[in-house]
């Protein structure tokens, strides 16, 4: 008998049947980290979209001589609204005119500064307007907003 050499058409199809295999599995594997990594992303796009927020809010109360009016946005996007002030003494709203005419506001699961967005995917946000009577004390005020699945509180206290 003659040995046979060289590919036989047996172990062709086991070479392709382990290559296809083998490339399922790294597949599944690269999924899974992507979907991680997808994750990630919009955790870190919260995060700075509240560090934005953060940085706009403390640049306004630490301006000298700093005040407030609450209220709301009213319009269809953030380019094209008018903010209106709570006709009540309430403190609470969703948008905040400081003193210098500056605006901050929520309308359309976005966070404004000026008809600049600054924040995206916002499901809640709040304002209270904490003002003091006293001279000897701050005015101040508290935000909340859940932006994408995080949530946060902060109070800033007027200079």
């Amino acid at each position: 008998m003659k040995s046979e050499k060289g590919v036989t058409l047996i172990s062709l199809l086991t070479y392709v049947a382990i290559l296809l295999t083998v490339m399922v599995i790294i597949g599944r594997i690269t999924g899974v980290f992507q979907k991680r990594l997808d994750n990630i992303d919009a955790e870190n796009n919260a995060s700075n979209d509240y560090t934005l927020l953060n940085y706009t809010i403390l640049t306004e109360v630490k301006k000298d001589k700093a005040t407030a009016e609450i209220g709301k946005m009213i319009g269809g996007n953030g380019t094209n609204y008018t903010f209106t002030p709570n006709e009540s003494d309430s403190i609470t709203g969703t948008a905040i005119k400081f003193g210098d005419g500056n605006v901050l506001g929520y309308i359309g699961e976005r966070i404004y500064f000026n008809k600049v967005k600054i924040a995206d995917d916002v499901s809640e946000f709040t304002i209270a307007y904490n003002k003091s009577a006293d001279t000897n004390t701050s005015s101040s005020i508290s935000i909340h907003a859940k932006i994408g699945n995080q949530e946060y509180e902060q109070e800033y206290t007027f200079r």
